[in-house]
């Protein structure tokens, strides 16, 4: 179905609704009219056959009535004594038995009542009727009676009237709506098929015609507009299409960075986990052993993105290098890690670190810290967590700020069963749903939840989860990676 006649049913529809409400309504009031113009008539005829009555002498009441009712009527009357005896029936009341109503125990009821005048329902032989009673002194009721069928005869008239304009005023907006809505969807028809044309053959398209009338000229104007939107769009599109596939392949080639992060030996448990905010970022993890000395290693390079990516390389290529050394000082490969970065970032990047070197065999760590968060060592005897202890040492300066920047070594002493955790600033401070930072004294409190109650095995992805919750499910405004490390026996010499 076409527009146009979709858009002419639906209008005709609310038309004819409305029109039939409007009449209903119209019919309705004249109904409640007609009723209450009914009732005052009856009511005005029982006090009109009381005044009669009292000027009158009692032996010409009967002729008196039969003449003053003697033309047939909307209604006819009856006088009725207190005892229900018929002392005048109106000649329409004999004829329609309207005797039977003096036995309706409604009526009875009333009549008894002692109420001076009043108005009830009842069935008499030609349907539901009104009945008006009036007490007369001395004599007993007049009781009128006028059917209810009258009010709907009287409607006839008002309801052939009602359809007679409602058919004409349906004819007249058909031919309205008819007339402006083929005004309005020509042009949109138009506009369609050159809308379709542009569909058809590409991007590109010839300005579109802007006569018309002023809504469709303005239409018009706007697809021209849109058209060169999609086909720079489309461009941004391509163009980032080809940022995407570059940045997913860097992701590929940052992640060969990173070494195995779930390690199990005699000796140690290692696990380490990395989340970045655009797929590939600053963060960065490694560890390696030389002898019987183990390294770990945490650095963040601050920024996002891709530059943070390529600084975490340059980190990498560096202790490739180093790993053939046999015994080296963490303080000092700091400080050369500190000078190739500046060498390479020129400043623009830094990169804070913490490095650690533990003895296997003694249990000793020897460790530099340039401005990274400091470790948590949570010790643990017999099953039972102990205390946490945090790896102080005196903080250097970041990495590759300036060439000559010294680190110092400081040592902390491991234990079997001593649990080392490692992060970078975006695990501390994550924000919760309230706005706030996680911060340290909580972190540190559902660390120790999350060790005592969990295998090594299922830490990273408990605290995982953790951080999710924590998060409320939002976005991440901040690289986060961790590094644990649980002591399991020192190694016998």
């Amino acid at each position: 179905m076409k527009l146009n006649a979709q858009i002419k049913l639906l209008i005709s529809f609310l038309l004819l609704v409305t029109v039939l409400a409007n009449a209903g309504i119209f019919l309705y009031n004249q109904y409640h009219e007609k009723v209450d113009l009914l009732v005052d008539m009856v009511m005005q005829k029982n006090r009109f056959l009381e005044r009669i009555s009292q000027d009158v002498d009692s032996s010409h009441l009967i002729a008196n009535l039969q003449r003053e009712l003697s033309v047939p009527e909307w209604s006819r009357s009856m006088l009725v004594d207190e005892k229900g005896t018929i002392l005048f029936q109106e000649q329409m009341s004999a004829k329609n038995e309207d005797q039977v109503l003096l036995r309706s125990g409604k009526l009875q009821q009333v009549l008894k009542s002692g109420v001076i005048e009043g108005l009830v329902e009842e069935e008499a032989k030609d349907g539901m009727a009104f009945v008006a009673y009036r007490v007369v002194p001395k004599l007993g009721f007049f009781l009128t009676v006028a059917p209810k069928r009258l009010v709907i005869s009287s409607l006839q008239y008002q309801m052939a009237m009602a359809f007679l304009i409602c058919v004409a005023f349906l004819a007249l907006a058909d031919i309205g709506v008819s007339y402006v809505l083929n005004r309005i969807t020509n042009s949109l028809e138009r506009l369609s098929q050159q809308v379709e044309q542009f569909g058809q053959d590409g991007v590109r398209i010839e300005a579109l015609e802007q006569g018309g009338s002023e809504e469709i000229s303005t239409l018009s104007k706007n697809f021209n507009k849109m058209t060169q939107s999609i086909e720079d769009l489309i461009a941004v599109k391509e163009k980032k299409s080809s940022m995407d596939a570059e940045i997913r392949m860097a992701e590929q080639v940052q992640m060969s960075f990173f070494p195995e992060m779930s390690v199990r030996t005699r000796e140690y448990s290692l696990a380490g986990y990395t989340q970045q905010m655009h797929g590939c970022g600053g963060d960065w993890l490694y560890h390696f052993e030389v002898d019987h000395f183990l390294f770990i290693a945490v650095g963040d390079v601050t920024g996002h993105g891709l530059s943070s990516a390529l600084l975490t390389g340059v980190s990498r290529t560096y202790f490739s290098v180093i790993e053939d050394v046999r015994i080296a000082d963490p303080g000092e490969l700091l400080e050369g890690l500190n000078r190739v970065l500046h060498k390479v970032a020129k400043g623009s990047l830094s990169m804070t670190f913490f490095l650690g070197r533990i003895n296997l065999v003694t249990g000793e760590m020897d460790f530099a810290n340039a401005s990274h968060c400091a470790p948590f060592v949570f010790k643990n005897e017999n099953g039972q967590n102990v205390g946490t202890e945090s790896v102080m040492a005196e903080p250097g300066s970041i990495l590759g700020l300036r060439p000559s920047s010294k680190y110092s070594t400081s040592k902390y002493f491991l234990k079997a069963q001593d649990t080392l955790f490692v992060c970078t600033d975006g695990l501390v401070e994550l924000r919760t749903p309230t706005g706030r930072p996680l911060g340290e004294r909580k972190l540190i409190k559902s660390l120790k939840e999350l060790f005592a109650q969990n295998e090594f095995e299922t830490l990273s992805p408990k605290l995982s989860s953790y951080v999710k919750q924590a998060s409320g499910g939002q976005p991440c405004e901040d690289d986060i990676s961790w590094m644990i490390l649980r002591i399991n026996q020192l190694r016998s010499v």
